[in-house]
């Protein structure tokens, strides 16, 4: 008997040991702090482009709205990874955002160049289903398609050709860039494979007459300095210019609150910034014509006539080379 007082007393000290050793099930029960979730992001232009306003803010959003549980850094520009070369490192996950020109991947996705010819806003895209279709394109390549910047942000053609008419340009040679080869061709012009970099010695030294761009960045360029004329209309309104592109890896990683949070800005930020590029083509228009250029207007319906050649030539190059995939985007982003 009392061999087995000692026995239980033996047991129940050691109960008493065990639940004096446990911590408080509160206490377990909390989750450990949360780390930041930090994305790293480049731009394939330098940080000052003046058609990344839009891009600042909507990081801007973002770190103040995630608080603290997402972070955007952004590590630079074309310096960091050459332009062409940085949607293969977001494919890979080196880089998890990147500031983009659809132009510049479509060797990875060739249907990239679809989103120079939509006929919509962003906001129509997105509920059109062009918006959810060119995600599941994107995914093809591990990436995640987040907003456009710069809409809109249309094109136009400069040089130093008086072309009154779209047939003014026949046997001239323009340097092209990806969205511009088709529509050029179609014209007579002869595409010229240049860097931007080179643009303005071959304007000066009349190795090509002319070449293609965006609203932006002619006369911080210099190009004002040896090209004489804005011709004709612009065209790809919509533009390819500046899309918010996102490793599909790490986007499935995010919690499905943060995902929200990214794609709500990035839908805001379509609407919000819009205002500003209609007025910057005004504004950029105006430096052009201030630094001496001149703008070459054509007739109405020649206006139309260049603008549909521009569509049509491009939408049949690529369908030629997607009929299924790019039939279905030109369906959807049409009016």
């Amino acid at each position: 008997m009392m061999k087995s007082n000692k026995i239980l007393m033996c047991m129940i000290g050691c109960i008493g040991v065990i639940f004096i050793c446990l911590p408080p099930i509160a206490a377990c029960a909390q989750p450990a702090p949360t780390e930041t979730i930090v994305l790293k992001a480049i731009t394939c232009l330098p940080e000052d482009h003046p058609t990344y306003p839009g891009w600042w803010d909507w990081i801007k959003k973002v770190n103040e709205q995630a608080k603290g549980q997402l972070k955007i850094d952004y590590l630079g520009g074309p310096e960091v990874i050459p332009a062409f070369e940085q949607t293969e490192a977001l494919r890979k996950g080196i880089m998890h955002v990147n500031l983009q020109i659809a132009g510049y991947y479509t060797s990875l996705l060739p249907e990239a160049l679809c989103l120079y010819l939509s006929r919509i806003t962003p906001w129509e895209e997105r509920k059109s289903g062009y918006h959810d279709y060119v995600n599941e394109l994107h995914a093809k390549i591990n990436v995640h398609h987040l907003a456009r910047t710069a809409y809109p942000l249309g094109y136009y053609l400069y040089g130093n050709v008086r072309a009154e008419k779209p047939e003014d340009l026949a046997g001239k040679k323009f340097r092209a860039a990806a969205y511009a080869i088709e529509f050029m061709k179609a014209l007579g012009i002869a595409p010229v494979s240049l860097k931007f970099g080179e643009i303005y010695t071959a304007l000066d030294r009349g190795m090509v007459d002319g070449f293609s761009w965006a609203w932006s960045g002619v006369v911080d360029r210099g190009w004002s300095a040896v090209c004489k004329y804005v011709i004709g209309p612009s065209f790809f309104d919509s533009g390819g210019t500046s899309h918010i592109l996102m490793n599909l890896d790490s986007w499935k990683q995010l919690p499905d609150h943060l995902q929200k949070l990214l794609t709500n800005l990035a839908a805001e930020h379509e609407r919000k910034w819009t205002p500003f590029y209609e007025k910057y083509h005004d504004q950029q228009l105006t430096a052009m014509m201030n630094a001496g250029m001149q703008h070459l207007k054509f007739s109405s319906a020649d206006s139309k006539r260049y603008i549909d050649l521009a569509y049509d030539v491009t939408w049949k190059s690529i369908i030629k080379k997607r009929p299924d995939t790019a039939a279905k985007l030109k369906e959807l982003s049409s009016k």
